[in-house]
């Protein structure tokens, strides 16, 4: 058990050098400091925000993954390697679309509440 969390770490450490994965951070993080700075925010929304956001973090590690074991299993160019990485970057796509679904529906529910109580 020990050994694979040690394994774990390092492939995490791994994939925060990544430039894709950097970025993903910094709008996770982003978008979290937001849901924590207002205190409109309700826990259960708070928390809904962190788990997409580790969603589309998994996935893009996970994406990482698959294209740095197409690039080692064939180094040349190759449109069924490149329709691989595609459909592995179609996925981080899909969870990064939900994901601001869910937050613009949870930010104008939040708004909603905050206008109906400052308008009586």
């Amino acid at each position: 058990m020990i050994k694979s969390f040690i394994n774990a770490w390092r492939g995490l450490k791994t994939i925060v050098r990544g430039r894709s994965f950097i970025w993903a951070l910094v709008a996770g993080i982003g978008t979290i400091a937001v849901t924590w700075l207002f205190k409109e925010f309700t826990l259960s929304e708070r928390l809904i925000v962190i788990v997409f956001v580790a969603l589309v973090l998994s996935l893009e590690a996970m994406n990482t993954a698959v294209e740095k074991l197409a690039d080692i299993v064939k180094p040349a160019y190759s449109d069924r390697i490149k329709i691989v990485k595609d459909i592995s970057a179609g996925a981080v796509l899909i969870a990064i679309i939900g994901a601001f679904i869910t937050w613009l529906i949870i930010v104008w529910d939040v708004f909603n509440r905050w206008y109906l109580l400052n308008s009586l």
